[in-house]
């Protein structure tokens, strides 16, 4: 009994499991690749006994990303044969390229590890096996464009997909935190108001067009007034328009409504955005709309006609319930043709924002419009390390530099800075290519980016 224990202890220390289990349905794995260092796939020095895992040649095979190690694999990961990928506590592995991989394949991501596509991940691909494909995640998936094919996530980890998340995808058994980067959301959300004698009910309708892809799971939309939960409408088609209407409303109330579209894993899209008010307006407005222009949101409305209009109040909420004033126009006082009114707030809020008008006449009498919602990233303030990747004792760094007199600098485990530059660019993703003038393998270094009222860090291990 010592005797087994001890072998097991010296020649399979962590992956006993993985050897029993994972090949439970398609048989013992006949070969096991170990990494002992960080590098690239293709660089034997990054595996154990001198041979880096071909993935043209893979098959009943058992690959290791062990902790601590990053393999980079630069191109795309193609293999329909029986292959099983472990990727431990604090290892990343990243492909630079796609993923299509075979039914038999199975991907795990233990706690605390990193798995990067930067393009597609396609699993279950290929005919026959008695399994689909498995992609098991405990630790960060971080996929840049579609998850498709045909096998199921499990896990308590976190995934992100850029694109789509196709039919073929299940998520049994599992726990895992989905970001995807393309939820559609309803949109033409209309309100119509239907009177009855004492109180009113509005009928909302929106629009939901997925024929852009493949539905992937949609269960039903979320209604909400003043972000109070008023029900749910089943998610019926692929495309078409959905009704709802809200109903025993009192008069002069300004509500604002907003539809999420809900997804079977419980991540909801950004809402499409209606309000109004149910009372008589003091001029004929055509129309009332907000949208982005650089850093700024520009607001546009006009007029039909206009009686004793002295000026507009333009208010500003974040709430949709608290409002603040940022500006006053000028009326047309009185008017029977169309006028065109514009404003630009130069210092807008991130993320969405309400607006409205207040109409003041020349007696004191005021009515509101509005509001309208917008959502608004600030792609001009900030610093932001976005990537760095070392290869032959190179530092390339792709970062976000937003803000006046910044300055990169890389620091090693002493404190020592090896390297400094200003950066005089101010740019949305830039690239910075750094030659370091010794050999720094095995080392750690700290990539810092910061300014007088910013700062970001990032470590990178050379190789």
């Amino acid at each position: 009994m010592r005797k087994i224990y001890w072998i097991v202890l010296i020649f399979f220390p962590v992956y006993t499991i993985t050897l029993t289990d994972s090949f439970a349905q398609i048989g013992p794995a006949q070969k096991v690749y170990n990494s002992i260092s960080s590098g690239f796939w293709t660089d034997i020095d990054s595996w154990e006994g001198d041979e880096y895992p071909d993935t043209k040649d893979l098959n009943k095979a058992i690959v290791n990303i062990n902790q601590g190690y990053y393999i980079l694999l630069e191109g795309s990961f193609d293999s329909k044969h029986w292959v099983e990928i472990n990727i431990f506590n604090d290892a990343t592995l990243e492909i630079t390229q796609d993923v299509v991989v075979g039914n038999r394949f199975i991907i795990n991501v233990y706690e605390g590890g990193n798995f990067i596509v930067g393009g597609d991940v396609h699993i279950g691909a290929g005919a026959g096996g008695p399994v689909n494909g498995q992609l098991i995640i405990n630790g960060d998936v971080e996929i840049g464009g579609d998850l498709t094919g045909n096998g199921n996530v499990s896990g308590d980890g976190y995934l992100y997909v850029g694109g789509i998340i196709g039919d073929g995808i299940t998520f049994d058994g599992s726990n895992v935190t989905v970001i995807c980067g393309t939820m559609l959301s309803p949109h033409n959300l209309d309100a119509e108001v239907l009177y009855e004698r004492e109180y009113f009910s509005v009928e909302l309708s929106w629009d939901f067009d997925n024929s852009a892809y493949n539905s992937n799971g949609i269960e039903y939309f979320l209604v909400t007034r003043d972000d109070e939960i008023l029900g749910t409408v089943d998610y019926g088609s692929k495309d078409g328009q959905y009704i709802f209407i809200d109903e025993g409303l009192e008069g002069g109330l300004t509500p604002i409504y907003k539809v999420y579209a809900v997804y079977y894993f419980d991540v909801m899209s950004e809402p499409a955005v209606v309000s109004f008010e149910n009372n008589p307006l003091p001029i004929e407005l055509i129309y009332f709309k907000a949208n982005t222009e650089n850093k700024n949101i520009l607001l546009e409305w006009a007029t039909a006609a206009e009686i004793n209009n002295d000026f507009f109040t333009i208010e500003r909420s974040i709430d949709g319930r608290n409002w603040d004033i940022i500006d006053y126009v000028q009326g047309a006082g009185n008017s029977n043709i169309t006028i065109y009114y514009e404003y630009k707030d130069k210092n807008p809020v991130e993320g969405i924002s309400y607006y409205r008008l207040k109409q003041t006449d020349y007696d004191g009498q005021f009515e509101y419009f509005g509001p309208v919602a917008i959502s608004f990233i600030n792609k001009y303030a900030g610093l932001e390390i976005l990537n760095v990747r070392n290869i032959n004792n190179n530092l390339n760094v792709v970062l976000n530099c937003r803000d006046m007199n910044t300055t990169l600098a890389v620091v090693d485990m002493q404190g020592r800075i090896i390297y400094k530059q200003n950066i005089e660019s101010l740019q949305y993703s830039q690239e910075i290519n750094i030659n370091l003038n010794r050999n720094y393998s095995g080392e750690v270094l700290l990539i810092r980016l910061y300014s007088n009222s910013n700062s970001d860090t990032k470590k990178a291990i050379v190789y």
